[in-house]
């Protein structure tokens, strides 16, 4: 079966490089682009697509071309969690093209579904990465009106025009503002007491889970060493200078959250 093999997620916190991390896996020749740019054209797909404002970041930054909108990404929502793995098999095969390659998605749930049958990497919310997580999720996810706090990730202005048919189409569609007392409120709400914040800052033990990374890695630990544990762990090939580039020109484009 597909999936049990060729499918690959990786598990973060928004906001903690988990689309950077997808991207660099699809570098490998084995693993299926996302877009056509990453393989003809790749320092200019970087510098357009990987290298985008953070306040209009939801709006530009790179998707999957795969349809799995039959299961749900981020808490609190559970649709999908308790389909059988033949289940999740059969709906994917009818909502998705043959392909030959493996695929990498993101997951940003702090468990994994009992369905997914592939490999996993986790990305950790280390001592070292926190600020930088916070900082950076401040900028990408929140719009502030007085004590109002709308989610980016569910405004049209924010939203990238491939995924606007999915704004409102599911009855479990979160609240898209919020009014909090004051900013602590906020943080202790959607950050330090955030399940998928929360859930992500200790190595995961699923025995799915094949590789977990510090997010302070990818500015403060050897790049060369990451990147060979991805290719062990997921037996694909990602060529090591151009993932050690694109790694390199993400961290230098957000070093002002760091």
């Amino acid at each position: 079966m597909y999936m049990y093999n060729k499918w690959i997620w990786i598990q973060y916190t928004p906001g903690a490089a988990g689309k950077l991390l997808c991207a660099v896996i699809q570098l490998s020749q084995t693993v299926d682009s996302w877009l056509s740019g990453l393989d003809n054209d790749y320092k200019n797909f970087v510098n357009k697509r990987i290298l985008i404002r953070a306040d209009d970041h939801l709006k530009h930054e790179i998707m999957w071309p795969y349809n799995i909108d039959f299961y749900t990404r981020k808490l609190p929502f559970t649709r999908g969690d308790d389909l059988t793995s033949e289940q999740a098999e059969k709906i994917f095969k009818e909502k998705n093209k043959a392909i030959k390659k493996h695929i990498v998605t993101p997951w940003t749930k702090p468990y994994i579904v009992d369905w997914f049958k592939g490999k996993v990497v986790s990305i950790i919310n280390d001592k070292k990465s926190i600020d930088f997580l916070k900082n950076r999720r401040d900028t990408i996810f929140y719009e502030w009106k007085g004590n109002t706090v709308s989610y980016k990730a569910l405004l049209r202005k924010y939203c990238p025009e491939e995924r606007l048919h999915l704004l409102g189409k599911f009855k479990d569609d979160p609240i898209v503002e919020k009014v909090f007392k004051n900013k602590e409120e906020f943080y202790q709400d959607e950050f330090y007491n955030n399940p998928t914040v929360a859930g992500l800052m200790k190595n995961q033990t699923d025995k799915r889970v094949v590789l977990n990374v510090s997010l302070s890695s990818l500015w403060l630990d050897s790049l060369d060493e990451l990147i060979q544990n991805l290719n062990e762990q997921l037996k694909i090939k990602i060529p090591i200078e151009k993932a050690k580039w694109l790694i390199n020109t993400w961290v230098v484009h957000n070093k002002k959250f760091l």
